[in-house]
């Protein structure tokens, strides 16, 4: 039985100290396999891979908490599809598209570097071309940036809880009950593929059971019945991919972890909401950053003293790089998604879709 529905703080800073955990330990795994630690210590850079990939998965949590969740405070109903794709493609899609700009000129630019090994860098356009609307791996090319697949899964997210929000958010038990059983159907029988959505549905369904709670929509007994299995669900991850750590058990323990700080009345933690208020810039920034870093000292040396330093240096300058980009770049663009309002609900305080990517 669903409890009296709730109304919900705006702004919650477990989101942000989740995000900030969860993308410095993308950073890390990138910078560690990006300055070659994997031929020196392939055990080390394998174990913080196995902590890593579940953080990515992390971010699948949180949207499926904060985007409905803000679809829940604007007042969002089947009729403002329209505006509410509006809102998130503004919110997202241009610091990614100039994110795509910066990692090509970045590849184009270590291609002429002196001593750089092999040709100068040929860019392929129909490559570029398909990073929008995220077509790259549909058509057999890979991505130019090696976060943009998570983006490709968020924006499959977006179009379809755009149409399932009202079935997630009505006061049937039954109706709701259908459309989960129906998703983890879609999961079972559907091909899991690492770019899809389907394959990552339990943890979509792991925020949005939370969200559903918070708001009152579901009683406590209700979500644990079926916070339970869908935990167990992500003892699978990850997808199509034998690896010698058990990722799949990590990956349990961080939906665990995401569950117990949604669970709280709320966290804060300075370090982690100053991180995780740059946490998409940073994500779409330290490719290109460690890129530059890394590919200029170990031209002149693959010492495993430069490359810790290489790594190291490439969080800072990463985190400097994202502070830079969420400035003038994404934060220009979340203000102006932010002046999208679904009509009659003139909302004044910042959401949590602002929170989301």
């Amino acid at each position: 039985m669903a409890t009296e529905a709730k109304a919900p703080r705006s702004y919650l800073y477990s989101i942000s100290t989740l995000r900030g955990v969860f993308v410095l330990l993308v950073c890390l795994l990138h910078f560690a396999d990006g300055s070659g630690l994997t031929h020196n210590c392939y055990d080390c850079v394998e174990a913080v891979g196995a902590v890593a990939y579940p953080g990515m998965l992390g971010f699948f949590i949180i949207s499926g908490f904060g985007i409905t969740w803000s679809m829940y405070q604007g007042g969002y109903s089947l009729r403002f599809v329209p505006r509410f794709y509006l809102k998130r493609i503004t919110r997202a899609e241009p610091p990614y598209l100039i994110g795509l700009v910066l990692i090509v000129a970045t590849y184009y630019l270590v291609s002429l570097r002196p001593g750089h090994v092999g040709p100068p860098m040929i860019i392929d356009w129909i490559q570029v071309a398909l990073h929008v609307g995220y077509l790259v791996p549909f058509f057999g090319y890979q991505w130019l940036n090696p976060v943009f697949w998570t983006l490709s899964v968020e924006f499959q997210f977006y179009l379809a809880v755009g149409l399932l929000y009202p079935l997630f958010t009505s006061r049937d038990w039954r109706v709701r009950t259908l459309t989960m059983l129906a998703l983890l159907a879609v999961y079972w029988v559907a091909p899991r593929v690492q770019y899809v959505v389907n394959a990552y549905i339990p943890l979509f369904l792991i925020g949005i059971v939370m969200f559903q709670q918070r708001v009152g929509i579901i009683s406590r007994r209700e979500q644990w019945f079926w916070l339970i299995p869908l935990v167990l669900l992500t003892l699978q991850y990850p997808v199509g991919v034998v690896v010698e750590y058990p990722v799949g058990v990590i990956a349990a323990l961080m939906c665990v972890i995401c569950i117990g700080m949604l669970l709280k009345n709320d966290h804060y933690s300075p370090l982690g909401n100053w991180i995780g208020e740059v946490s998409y810039s940073l994500y779409l920034v330290h490719p290109p950053v460690s890129l530059l870093v890394l590919g200029t000292l170990l031209h002149f040396s693959t010492s495993i003293p430069v490359k810790l330093f290489g790594v190291a240096l490439s969080l800072v300058l990463s985190v400097l790089a994202a502070k830079v980009y969420y400035r003038w770049v994404e934060k220009p663009w979340f203000q102006r998604s932010h002046r999208i309002r679904y009509p009659k609900i003139m909302a004044t305080t910042t959401t949590l879709s602002e929170q989301a990517e």
